[in-house]
């Protein structure tokens, strides 16, 4: 009696923690993402690019950006939940990147793999 109670308190357990990995991985965690998502507006000057946009799907929701910067390029990974809620609500973005830029020419999008041409000079 006692085995089969550890046995259906670690079942549950372990549907638990499913439930809440599953959960921070729709609404919380994000992923980037550089295919859907379009992009409505880019300012460049020497320190200070301005882009302006959003996804194309409804339900996903904007989480953040991170960018690198390698040689003359500016690669930025978008990050994007899958669903939005309460902590990351609309799929529309202003990301504001102030950085010593003026030797950018070109910035894309990355999600790690493929790369998305956004703006040349």
């Amino acid at each position: 009696m006692k085995k089969r109670l550890l046995i259906s308190i670690a079942i549950l357990i372990v549907i638990i923690v499913l439930i809440v990995l599953t959960y921070m991985n729709f609404f919380i965690i994000g992923e980037p993402r550089s295919e859907g998502i379009y992009i409505g507006n880019i300012s460049v000057s020497d320190n200070l690019i301005i882009i302006k946009g959003g996804t194309e799907s409804s339900a996903e929701a904007y989480k953040g950006f991170e960018y690198d910067i390698i040689n003359s390029s500016l690669y930025i990974k978008i990050k994007y939940v899958q669903f939005a809620s309460r902590f990351y609500t609309t799929g529309s973005f202003t990301i504001n990147i102030k950085d010593e830029l003026s030797t950018i020419d070109k910035i894309y999008l990355t999600d790690g793999s493929k790369d998305k041409l956004i703006w040349s000079n």
